[in-house]
C-alpha cells in the first residue's frame, strides 16, 4: 500500500502548525523508510528529540492521518490480482504494517475487505513496531506455521530486518519507495519487481 504521501503531508502539516522547521522532500523521503517514530524523531527540531516529546507528537501525526485518512494513499500496482491469485491458491496471508493499528485498519477495509487475511496488524501500545518480531511471531501462530515456513515481503529496510529478527525469508518488494540495494543492504534473500512475481516464489 503506498501511504507515503498522505504520511509525509501530515508529518509536514503538523511541523508547520507548530511553528517548527520544515524538512526537503527528501529528508521526508529518507525517514519515511524507517517507520513513523524515525520520521517523527528526525524531522522534530533537535531540542524536542527526547522520547517524551516523539511520543507526543507522534501521536498527532497519527492523529492528523487518521483524520484525513486516503487523500492519496492507493494499493500498488498488481496488488489485488496477486491477492486474489494467492487466496485462489488457499495461501494464507497477513499484514503487518508499521503504521498506527487503527488507521491500518481503516485502509484494509477500505481496499482489501474482500481478500481474506489471517490477521492484519499496525501499530499500538500492545503491538511493538518492526523490526521488533513479537507481532511476526504472533501472525506464525495464528497462520499454524513455522516462522521460516513464511516469506515476510516488504519495500522497506525495516521489513528485511523484520524478516530475519523473525526468522522468516526476506523478500524485497522493488516497486515500493526503496531501491533494490536499500534492500539487498538490508538483508534481502531476494528483490522482485512487480507483484505478480510472488506467485513464482510458490513454485
Amino acid at each position: 500500500m503506498n501511504t507515503e504521501t498522505d504520511v509525509i503531508g501530515a508529518m509536514h502539516y503538523i511541523l508547520e502548525k507548530n511553528n517548527f522547521p520544515t524538512s526537503s522532500s527528501d529528508e521526508y523521503n529518507y525517514y519515511f523508510k524507517f517507520g513513523l517514530t524515525r520520521l517523527v524523531a528526525q524531522t522534530l527540531p533537535q531540542a524536542m528529540q527526547n522520547n517524551k516529546s516523539i511520543a507526543y507528537y507522534q501521536q498527532q501525526l497519527i492523529d492528523e492521518i487518521s483524520r484525513n485518512i486516503n487523500l492519496q494513499a492507493r494499493p500498488y500496482s498488481g496488488i489485488l490480482e496477486l491477492l486474489d491469485n494467492l487466496a485462489a491458491q488457499n495461501i494464507p496471508m497477513a499484514i503487518l504494517s508499521n503504521n498506527n493499528h487503527e488507521y491500518m485498519a481503516q485502509i484494509v477495509d477500505t481496499y482489501f475487505s474482500k481478500n481474506k487475511f489471517v490477521a492484519a496488524f499496525g501499530t499500538n501500545a500492545n503491538y511493538p513496531s518492526k523490526p521488533n518480531p513479537q507481532v511476526a511471531l504472533i501472525i506464525a501462530k495464528q497462520m499454524q506455521l513455522l516462522p521460516q515456513e513464511i516469506i515476510l515481503l516488504g519495500d522497506s529496510p525495516t521489513d528485511m530486518q523484520t524478516a530475519h529478527n523473525a526468522n522468516m525469508l526476506a523478500i524485497g518488494a522493488g516497486w515500493g519507495f526503496c531501491d533494490k540495494n536499500d534492500l539487498l543492504n538490508s538483508g534481502a534473500t531476494k528483490v522482485i519487481k512487480h507483484p505478480k512475481e510472488v506467485l513464482n516464489l510458490f513454485n
